[in-house]
């Protein structure tokens, strides 16, 4: 409890608004941030910020799905959008005569022609009040591409889609951009409260038959960030040292294989951080290495659920 001070100004955000306000606007519950003194003791000011539900909303609804079909001819529109538990949702609507649409890629809006929706493209449309008629389409085209590595160099890489019991299939080649940015990721913590690690790397480890992520510029054309997808294994420990941070792991198939382990690996045990003294010969553990396959950067056991042999 603090008290008040007499001239205390109480300050109500609104969105990118801010106008002056009273004590009496003021209410249980409400969301409010306090300017003391120097003591510590008396408030000086008083900072409100309206709710997300408080807040004043277009009339119109934005509706997000996949567009099964589209009939020009009779300006009629169908959208199924998932829902969580049930079965998929599909509605028809109308098409508003002077329907706009706009494609989004990145941060680049353009405006498109209705000929650019076709089926099984997601969109985002806008209703009018009674929700029956479209007035605005947005296409959204996504910025990033998953793939393989089926070839890297200075200035290019080229990507394919591995499809499992189909020939290779042509890759699709990106320019890499002068400051292109290389990294990967490794997960946080077994609670979910820790956000997952990144470590900038270099091209060079960027190898053929790698899986990466690539994030493009608005062009689709020049890439930005290359997220290497890191290799995985799991097995049983037939050795490990603590002081010299070596494992001797067994997997599923194949010889056992001798890792040195970061310094600074995470290591998880029972869903909690851990340290490599609590990791028995015997035990299983899902390990993450690093792009050369030569480091574990990350040691769970038990195997996280859905892993088990």
């Amino acid at each position: 409890t603090y008290e008040i001070a007499k001239n205390a100004k109480v300050i109500v955000h609104e969105g990118r608004e801010r106008k002056d306000g009273k004590l009496a606007d003021l209410q249980p519950r409400m969301r409010v941030r306090l300017n003391l003194d120097d003591a510590k003791k008396v408030v000086q000011s008083i900072e409100t910020f309206a709710r997300e539900a408080d807040r004043p909303r277009e009339s119109a609804v934005l509706l997000r799905g996949m567009v099964s079909d589209i009939d020009v001819a009779k300006n009629k529109i169908t959208f199924t959008s998932p829902r969580r538990g049930e079965p998929d949702l599909t509605e028809t609507y109308d098409l508003a005569k002077g329907v706009k649409v706009y494609t989004r890629t990145g941060r680049t809006t353009k405006e498109a022609k209705l000929a650019d929706v076709q089926p099984k493209i997601y969109v985002v449309a806008k209703l009018d009040d009674a929700k029956k008629i479209v007035q605005t389409i947005e296409i959204s085209i996504s910025t990033t591409r998953f793939g393989m590595v089926s070839e890297i160099t200075a200035d290019s890489i080229t990507l394919v889609v591995p499809r499992r019991g189909e020939a290779q299939q042509e890759g699709t080649k990106y320019t890499l951009g002068k400051s292109v940015k290389v990294q990967y990721r490794t997960p946080g913590g077994g609670n979910g409260r820790e956000v997952s690690k990144i470590t900038a790397c270099k091209i060079g480890d960027v190898a053929e038959k790698a899986i990466v992520n690539l994030q493009l510029d608005d062009t689709l054309m020049t890439v930005e960030v290359i997220e290497l997808q890191l290799p995985m294994m799991q097995g049983s420990v037939q050795s490990i040292d603590a002081k010299k941070f070596t494992l001797l792991l067994r997997p599923g198939r194949g010889d056992d294989i001798q890792f040195d382990i970061s310094k600074d690996a995470k290591i998880m045990v029972d869903g909690k951080a851990g340290n490599l003294d609590g990791i028995a010969v015997g035990a299983e553990v899902h390990v993450i290495l690093a792009p050369d396959r030569s480091r574990v950067l990350y040691l769970q056991t038990p195997l996280p659920k859905g892993r088990e042999e």
